[in-house]
């Protein structure tokens, strides 16, 4: 399935649509007469202003950097120091997509109380490869050995450069309780976070902690003062909506595959700063936005993120709540970009575009990450295009 086609494409019977909507039932909820007026309103050209904006920004560079890498937004520039607690049994997986989306020169640094030979011997079969040092195109791996929960070993690691930290489910044995294993990482990120406060002052650093079991979700919802050590990934819920949603609607199932894969051709979710697409300080709404976004890059707008705001705001409710931009301020867009960007010229329709490649280096194609974030962007839904066209 397109996840990004072109604007000038007909829908025809048969065809579905993907929404962004908060449930079913939101989803459901559309009128054949409201529809009437769309679509028909397409000779005109994109707004001066966004195409002043469009032939200046390097907003086709940014998303795929020359060495490779595929830059998610402002936060991911530079090399970076990762902390990888944990070590189960699809941490090469985790560590193919870190040297995917990190800048070269960027550091990981695993702990485990896993063996270095176990991790060799996994590493090997999962490349099929046995040089270690032939693995990884833009970051540097280093291993520790000792345990999550000791500050002893927690303080072997590069602390004071530390920008974010990754902690992973590890069951010691394979009948370990996943509440058992959730303890131990709560017990991590509780220790790691005070030793980090100290070597890092005042600096952020972003914490992610994997966690398994549902119960545990009941402790965070009674402790404020756990929640704010970091964000918290319960992966097996995750796991258990896709499959679900696998079998209920396999297509979307095969979109969100695409989305996650970052050798994929539908598309990839990135944080765009401002100044791309906001000339000083304007006051647009939703709706306004999102057509800016397309008509410069092709792009399609999921939401934004506010730093005045904890969590980023996906698919707004009010899409018609004009709200203050400045261009030059720390606030991001969230957008569903295409891998190739379309360039207009003064006479054409924002909805058709000629595309200007941005391909990837020859070295070797870019891996497939084979995981699902914690947040999925809503929920995508399908719909027959009958009655929609």
């Amino acid at each position: 399935p397109e996840i990004t086609c072109d604007g000038d494409r007909e829908l025809e019977d048969g065809d579905k649509l993907v929404l962004l909507a908060r449930s079913m039932c939101a989803a459901g909820r559309w009128a054949r007469g409201k529809l009437s007026h769309i679509g028909r309103n397409r000779t005109s050209s994109p707004s001066g202003k966004a195409l002043q904006m469009a032939a200046g920004s390097s907003i086709d560079a940014e998303l795929v950097q020359a060495d490779g890498q595929l830059l998610l937004g402002p936060q991911a520039v530079g090399p970076k120091v990762v902390l990888m607690i944990g070590c189960p049994i699809d941490f090469p997986n985790i560590l193919e997509a870190l040297d995917c989306y990190s800048a070269t020169g960027s550091e990981v640094h695993v702990l485990s109380p896993k063996s270095l030979e176990w991790r060799r011997q996994t590493l090997s079969d999962y490349f099929g490869s046995d040089d270690m040092d032939a693995l990884w195109r833009r970051i540097f791996v280093r291993h520790y050995v000792g345990s999550p929960t000791s500050l002893h070993s927690l303080e072997m690691l590069p602390l004071a450069h530390t920008t974010s930290v990754i902690i992973l489910a590890e069951p010691i044995t394979d009948y370990e309780a996943p509440l058992a294993v959730d303890s131990r990482n709560l017990t991590t990120v509780i220790s790691l976070r005070g030793l980090l406060s100290k070597a890092r002052g005042s600096k952020k650093v972003k914490v992610v902690t994997e966690l398994m079991d549902p119960k545990t979700s009941q402790v965070l919802e009674r402790n404020a003062g756990i929640r704010q050590l970091g964000s918290f990934v319960y992966s097996n819920a995750v796991t258990t909506g896709v499959f679900a949603m696998a079998a209920a609607e396999k297509c979307v199932y095969t979109i969100l595959k695409d989305l996650v894969d970052p050798a994929g051709d539908g598309g990839t979710i990135v944080a765009a700063s401002m100044h791309v697409f906001i000339n000083d300080t304007e006051e647009l709404h939703f709706l306004e936005l999102r057509s800016r976004v397309w008509e410069i890059c092709g792009g399609i707008l999921l939401g934004w993120r506010r730093m005045s705001c904890r969590y980023p705001d996906l698919n707004p409710r009010n899409k018609e709540e004009r709200l203050i931009w400045h261009q030059h301020s720390s606030d991001e867009l969230l957008i569903l970009r295409p891998r190739r960007l379309r360039t207009f010229s003064e006479d054409s329709s924002p909805m058709c575009g000629v595309e200007t490649s941005s391909s990837f280096p020859d070295e070797r194609p870019l891996p497939s990450s084979g995981f699902l974030p914690a947040q999925l962007p809503g929920m995508a839904i399908t719909k027959e295009s009958r009655g929609w066209s």
